[in-house]
């Protein structure tokens, strides 16, 4: 990757050297046409012979860059075309990631579209050539695309994929790079959302065999608040899973934008938690004044309490809290549905106004 930026500087710089350098001709063979004109004027004037030197080097002085870019434009459109043809050789995203430098919105982006369009299209070959070639030779792969198969919802290409997080890893020592990315999005179908998780290698020059996605990981609302409440992580050998299907009954509130098991025990007002929260140091003494809360995040470590409704939208008073159990009250806001702080409540839990 330095190695490129490092390229596309040079060409940079050479172009606006090239470019100087051909106004500079260019400006040169006008003054001598110029003067050669006017030297011919004067000749003729006079009934004597005049030289047409300047005029011909000025003509042709101008005619070198006009030919040297009719050269370049043909040269690019010609490397255009090359590169169209090679582009149009690769089968998928992957080939393209083997040859070609591509950054990470390009990957996550194109990865998303071919592997939803293979899907929804049961293409189990087509999937199978999105993963590293390590992976599509494992024992038992590809009956784990048939699998994930089974259970894939359906119909999710085409929809609109949000971006909720992800990191990215990299090196680069003496030209040798490799990269990898994780990607966590959700997409809403009908009145369902799933979230999607994915882990790819998209840069290897040492190993390049394991270009290609390394895992996908499909949940339905309620498999994701389950794995996150128990915790669970991707066997080693689980390259592609989706679930979907859950037997166990509970109700799930989007709170904040995440989905949430919800808890329908007694509702308080804003001005009621806020007191109990003033008198509460943990989530001990918390519950101690308020009792469950309606909603507990098994990813990081939130709690909701559900307040008052607005005319448009539930809302909650969302409490964060360090590993041991100690309230941050100076984070303490109150959300909706969707992701959204609508209101901080820091400035009515100030350190002074509290009695611990």
């Amino acid at each position: 990757m330095a190695f490129v930026t490092q390229l596309l500087a040079i060409l940079v710089i050479f172009a606006g050297v090239v470019f100087v350098a051909g106004v500079l001709i260019t400006l040169t063979g006008i003054i001598l046409l110029i003067i050669g004109i006017i030297r011919r004027k004067r000749a003729i004037a006079n009934g004597k012979k005049s030289s047409n030197t300047c005029i011909v080097l000025g003509c042709v002085f101008i005619l070198i860059p006009i030919f040297a870019v009719g050269e370049s434009v043909l040269g690019i459109l010609a490397l255009g075309l090359q590169e169209k043809i090679k582009r149009d050789s690769y089968e998928n995203c992957i080939d393209e990631w083997r040859n070609e430098w591509v950054d990470s919105n390009e990957v996550r982006e194109d990865l998303i579209e071919e592997f939803f369009a293979a899907a929804d299209n049961n293409d189990k070959e087509a999937l199978m050539k999105l993963y590293s070639k390590e992976i599509q030779e494992k024992p038992g792969f590809e009956e784990d695309v048939e699998e994930f198969l089974l259970e894939y919802p359906g119909d999710l290409s085409g929809l609109q994929f949000k971006y909720k997080s992800g990191y990215e890893e990299g090196s680069s020592d003496y030209g040798v790079s490799s990269d990898y990315l994780n990607a966590n999005y959700e997409v809403k179908k009908g009145e369902e959302y799933y979230y999607i998780n994915f882990g790819c290698c998209y840069e290897q020059d040492e190993e390049p065999d394991k270009i290609g996605l390394d895992y996908m990981v499909i949940n339905s609302e309620k498999a994701k608040v389950l794995s996150e409440e128990l915790d669970c992580e991707l066997d080693e050998d689980e390259h592609i899973v989706a679930y979907v299907n859950v037997t166990e009954e509970f109700e799930i509130r989007r709170i904040d934008g995440d989905p949430y098991r919800y808890i329908d025990t007694e509702k308080y007002t804003k001005e009621e938690v806020i007191e109990a929260l003033k008198q509460s140091y943990d989530l001990n003494d918390l519950y101690c004044c308020l009792g469950e809360p309606n909603g507990i995040s098994g990813r990081i470590n939130y709690v909701v309490y559900e307040i008052e409704p607005d005319e448009n939208d539930y809302r909650y008073i969302l409490i964060i809290h360090t590993d041991e159990g100690e309230i941050v009250k100076d984070l303490t806001q109150i959300v909706g549905t969707e992701e959204k702080t609508i209101m901080w409540l820091d400035d009515e839990l100030e350190p002074e106004s509290i009695g611990n």
